[in-house]
């Protein structure tokens, strides 16, 4: 019994320290105005509970003026949205006079050799007698060597430093391009790129059936359109000109698994693009300093957008880096499904033409993605392989099969096939798939 009377002294105890915390705090005050009010109400209303809301703030506004702010904010937000794309399109518009890009260029290259800690393909092909030889050329589209090596001159620890201002780059600098390419890419002087070939998609298979490792899986190929010029040197309405065809041709598909809908990108709103960029049906935001010192961003949003079917496992991404980027993905390790889903989608937009060179096929603003341009990209766990212990193990299957990777977050790590000149794009996909295969086993032995 004395427990229990002891128990009832502590919630009696509370309620009176909460009583005082309420009249202290004047709570009690305020409720008792508003019940009283309620009460001398003749009518009282249906919903009690929205009275008191409304009358314990006398300032707050009520639902109709908080739906009326919200639409004047939406409207505010667009209009900054629009003042920001025109101040983009306004300073992408700018360019250096001749003189000032003299300047700038020789100022930058002598720089670059003074630097010693870059290490860029660029720096180490760009030598004084290139230099001299490249300097004052333009392409058939007024690209000048300054437009095609910008991203490296301003940024010395890029990896290659090079970004093609237009197709003709690839032949009106080849003095620097090609070493270059043949370096990055692997390859000799010797060789040239076969013809398009998809091969037989039964030749791939499910990475990972169990599901242990591979998370998801990922197949790209991108595409320049002919007789048009990449990013650097585009403007405005060449952009919305290149936007406006490749549209045109994905909204004719009437196939069921591969219809859909076409958003630009200044019309979708933030909420939307991050639900769709963490998903991966839409391209990232333009944060990347490499890309930027490129040109690459030039007029974002302008002329960008993506397509996509209903399942979200198809996508079609325009003038992000390239004129388009066709998108296959799904859940898991099937790179069958994913290949062929890739495979027959873009057989639909054959239509289009693509710029492609002799040697190196088909050609790309960033000269990592020419060739066949198939890039396969896996998302695994890889916790044991990765570890120091076994860190040349994992790098020598990463050599050998040519496979680049990345590291993401908590032990998830991106892997992509890193050959795609010389070779047809199922000689990519089977030779990625020999790599990952190996990869998973090595990394599933160290598991037992």
């Amino acid at each position: 019994m004395a427990g229990i009377e002891l128990n009832s002294s502590n919630i009696e105890g509370k309620r009176q320290e909460f009583r005082k915390y309420l009249e202290v705090t004047g709570v009690t005050e305020k409720l008792t105005t508003v019940l009283m009010k309620l009460y001398q109400e003749e009518k009282k209303p249906d919903d009690p509970i929205a009275f008191i809301r409304k009358n314990l703030c006398v300032e707050c506004p009520d639902e109709n003026t908080v739906i009326e702010m919200k639409e004047k904010m939406d409207e505010l937000v667009k209009e900054k949205k629009e003042v920001e794309i025109e101040l983009s399109v306004a300073t992408s518009s700018v360019k250096k006079t001749a003189s000032e890009t003299n300047l700038f260029l020789t100022q930058k290259y002598e720089a670059l050799n003074d630097d010693e800690n870059g290490n860029s393909l660029l720096k180490e092909y760009l030598n004084n007698e290139i230099f001299e030889k490249l300097k004052d050329l333009k392409t058939d589209f007024n690209g000048t060597l300054l437009d095609n090596i910008q991203c490296g001159l301003t940024h010395f620890d890029s990896e290659i430093g090079i970004f093609a201002s237009d197709p003709n780059a690839y032949v009106t600098f080849e003095a620097l391009f090609n070493p270059v390419l043949e370096d990055y890419h692997e390859i000799d002087s010797e060789v040239k790129q076969p013809a398009t070939d998809f091969g037989d998609c039964h030749d791939l298979e499910d990475l990972d059936p169990e599901n242990k490792i591979v998370k998801a899986v990922r197949v790209m190929i991108g595409r320049a359109l002919d007789n048009y010029e990449y990013m650097p040197l585009t403007n405005v309405e060449k952009l919305e000109e290149i936007e406006d065809k490749i549209k045109k041709s994905l909204l004719k598909i009437e196939d069921e698994e591969f219809k859909g809908t076409y958003h630009s990108l200044a019309e979708i709103n933030d909420e939307q693009q991050k639900e769709w960029i963490e998903d991966g049906t839409l391209f990232p935001n333009p944060d990347d300093k490499f890309l930027k010192a490129a040109g690459t961003y030039r007029f974002w949003p302008k002329g960008r957008g993506v397509f996509m079917n209903e399942k979200k496992n198809f996508c079609v991404w325009i003038n992000e880096e390239e004129h388009l980027q066709i998108v296959s993905s799904e859940e898991g390790a099937n790179l069958h499904n994913t290949y062929e889903r890739l495979m027959k989608g873009f057989d639909l937009i054959k239509e289009l033409n693509f710029a492609q060179h002799p040697r190196f096929g088909f050609l790309a603003h960033n000269l990592k993605h020419i060739g066949n341009t198939l890039r396969i990209i896996v998302k695994a766990k890889i916790s044991k392989l990765a570890l120091e212990e076994n860190s040349n193990k994992f790098e020598t299957l990463l050599e050998t099969h040519g496979i680049k990777m990345k590291k993401i977050d908590n032990g998830i790590y991106e892997l992509t096939n890193g050959k795609r000149v010389g070779m047809t794009e199922i000689e990519s996909a089977r030779n990625f798939q020999k790599g990952i295969k190996e990869i998973i086993t090595a990394e599933k032995c160290l598991h037992l």
